[in-house]
């Protein structure tokens, strides 16, 4: 309690402070992170920034910014959390769960010896409470204060808090974050297209001991749920990858990505803002579907698909190979079918659902966001990977996307991207194909029209004539423009 009111202006300054407390030394006044929270307030690190390659042949590689790695080959992707001193926790499976604790001042990364946990989950750290947790489906893993075992070794013993999905209609578990006792999980939901995720809020200090595992908790229902992603027509490859608390609120990553599809093209996310008090919901950088129509003086490739060694061949104009035959996205016309119907070519390209189309790379707009890799007072720090096109002297391209983005939380807008060396989940360099020629007669008919035979370059540099449109397997592509 206080027992005196001491106005603070600007300017003011004393280094004579009585009495004991946390927050007085040797007569100075120091403001804590526990001091902040007495006053319902949220202390919030401030820590360097981790970024994630993925190699086939070195695996997965976790490290700061241009500075120390934290962990280097790990056999599948890693989770990783921070402290409140910014130190890095980091969770992967291979067959066990292993994780592993790098200490910022040390500069040291050290194992983490606990019972064995077989199941993935999510790591994630309760500022509030300065307490690690690891969550899998219907388990909540509450880590004991680390105690050291050797130069390079911690353990730890885990709680187990049992909570219980039988009653809802959810599916997965896709990620998690805890914040002052306060479990925020989202799951896929069963057979709900137009909702496809809910999140769960449970009350971990409302859990009693567990009546079959006397040594567990147990927490009956959710406190609260909400849905996700009504009504934003998210294709079936769409993930949640991240969930943070931060002052107040949830934000929660959402990763739309597939070029698998000979249909759709996608690369698109959006961060949700989830507000703890009132139940609002918003989101920030999602992309519609792309207008075909903006794509009407843009250029795409024609090459001859060769089966024999797997390769996209660039066809060109004449034997000399020097001028690429380019495809015209708004060529219209006439179909041979009985009904003369006069169509335009662009209609008859995949969906592609991503940032607007331009000479440059969306800087308002998320490609992939995939991961909080930093955590800042006022800010999220989000690795967005994923594809981009774009046009270059009128002919579509496209670039891998990987880089930071920062959002501002007060005015809960994108205030800066920066590319980073990192690849994150991987790059991509094959030409994207947008159709098969053999899938379109009208299409057929229009390369027909424009001066065939066209030339593609042999193995041995030599040209080759394909004398037909039917010849080969022509395909509409986008090539890599890194």
């Amino acid at each position: 309690s206080c027992n005196e009111i001491i106005n603070i202006y600007s300017g003011f300054a004393t280094d004579t402070w009585y009495g004991t407390a946390p927050y007085l030394a040797d007569g100075k006044f120091m403001l804590t992170g526990s001091l902040i929270g007495l006053y319902g307030a949220e202390a919030v690190p401030d820590t360097k920034t981790v970024l994630y390659d993925y190699d086939s042949e070195t695996r997965w590689s976790y490290s700061f910014a241009n500075s120390d790695s934290l962990l280097d080959n790990a056999y599948n992707q890693a989770d990783f959390c921070f402290d409140s001193n910014g130190n890095v926790y980091l969770g992967t499976n291979n067959d066990v769960m292993q994780f592993y604790y790098y200490d910022v001042s040390k500069k040291q990364v050290y194992s983490i010896q606990t019972e064995q946990i077989s199941s993935s989950g999510f790591l994630d750290y309760d500022f509030a409470k300065n307490q690690l947790w690891f969550v899998t489906d219907g388990k909540l893993y509450k880590f004991s204060q680390l105690n050291e075992n050797s130069s390079d070794s911690y353990s730890a013993n885990v709680t187990v808090y049992n909570f219980r999905t039988t009653d809802l209609d959810v599916g997965s578990l896709l990620s998690a974050c805890i914040y002052n006792d306060k479990a925020y999980l989202v799951y896929s939901t069963v057979d709900n297209n137009d909702v496809p995720y809910v999140l769960l809020e449970y009350d971990i200090s409302s859990a009693v001991v567990d009546e079959e595992e006397p040594t567990q908790f147990s927490i009956e229902t959710p406190k609260a749920t909400k849905d996700l992603c009504a009504g934003m027509g998210l294709s079936s490859s769409a993930t949640i990858t991240d969930m943070l608390y931060q002052d107040g609120a949830v934000y929660i990553l959402v990763r739309d990505y597939n070029f698998d599809n000979q249909y759709t093209k996608i690369s698109r996310g959006a961060v949700l803002r989830y507000n703890t008090l009132t139940g609002n919901l918003d989101s920030l950088g999602f992309a519609d579907a792309v207008d075909n129509a903006s794509l009407a003086n843009t250029k795409i490739s024609a090459y001859n698909y060769t089966f024999n060694d797997n390769a996209y061949k660039p066809l060109f104009n004449e034997e000399a190979l020097t001028t690429p035959w380019l495809g015209n996205a708004n060529k219209e016309f006439v179909d041979e079918d009985e009904d003369g119907v006069s169509k335009i070519i662009y209609n008859e390209l995949p969906g592609i659902f991503t940032p607007a189309i331009t000479t440059s790379i969306s800087t308002e707009q998320f490609y992939g966001p995939s991961k909080f890799v930093a955590i800042k007072p006022k800010k999220l720090v989000i690795a967005d990977d994923g594809i981009a096109f774009y046009t270059d002297n009128d002919v579509l391209k496209y670039k891998n996307v990987n880089r930071i983005v920062t959002v501002d939380l007060n005015s809960f807008s994108i205030i800066g991207t920066e590319d980073v060396s990192a690849k994150f989940s991987g790059e991509s360099s094959d030409e994207i194909e947008l159709l098969n020629v053999s899938n379109s007669t009208a299409y057929q008919a229009a390369m027909a029209d424009e001066d065939f035979p066209k030339y593609y370059e042999n193995d041995d540099g030599t040209s080759i004539e394909l004398t037909s449109v039917a010849a080969g397997s022509i395909n509409l592509a986008v090539p890599c423009g890194d």
